[in-house]
């Protein structure tokens, strides 16, 4: 299931202050035999889309340690982690 974290960044304006914005990574998450595995593409210079790993999370670190029953709860743990502030 493809998803997005939105995190806050700080910038500059035009005149060079820092002004508060946002940066938003798209990801992917699936669930294998109970295991949580967060994905990402980016491209190369050369062009080439390349897919790395970000997350392999085993068990659900919340309550007690199981596996992934739910992608949608696994995603939501995952942006909670990232700081992500919405869409």
């Amino acid at each position: 299931m493809d998803f997005n974290i939105v995190t806050k960044i700080m910038q500059e304006d035009e005149q060079g202050n820092p002004v508060e914005g946002t940066h938003t990574t798209a990801y992917s998450g699936t669930l294998e035999n109970g295991v949580f595995i967060v994905t990402t593409e980016y491209t190369e210079q050369e062009g080439e889309t390349v897919t790395v790993n970000i997350l392999t999370q085993p068990f659900n670190p919340v309550g007690e340690r199981t596996s992934w029953t739910k992608l949608e709860e696994a995603i939501g743990w995952f942006q909670e982690l990232s700081k992500h502030i919405g869409e």
